[in-house]
């Protein structure tokens, strides 16, 4: 997928990407987080790795938190 161009474009990418992730997550469960942490570095990756904890932390927030913390841990 191209880098969006402007701010609206990038909007519309980030919706994309949260409007998309309660679905995947439903379908294809811990794979499609798998999936998405083998994405390569950049802005897609990290969209859909934040899309994956809000979706995650509407049903179950301890696992969003965990996932969270695995992701982004916090510097010592």
């Amino acid at each position: 997928m191209p880098d969006a161009l402007t701010p609206a474009e990038q909007e519309l990418k980030i919706k994309g990407w949260n409007s998309k992730a309660r679905g995947f997550l439903w379908r294809f469960g811990d794979d499609y987080v798998e999936w998405a942490k083998g994405m390569p570095p950049g802005v897609h990756r990290e969209t859909a790795l934040n899309s994956i904890i809000w979706a995650t932390a509407e049903r179950n927030p301890a696992k969003a938190r965990a996932l969270s913390a695995e992701l982004y841990p916090a510097e010592p």
